[in-house]
């Protein structure tokens, strides 16, 4: 369970990096 819990973490930090991208570029 562990071991899933840390891929889900690591895919939302990468949603969220991609989100702040997206709105770098849009600036």
């Amino acid at each position: 369970l562990e071991h899933l819990r840390k891929k889900i973490e690591l895919a939302t930090e990468r949603i969220r990096a991609a989100k702040l991208k997206e709105e770098q570029a849009r600036k």
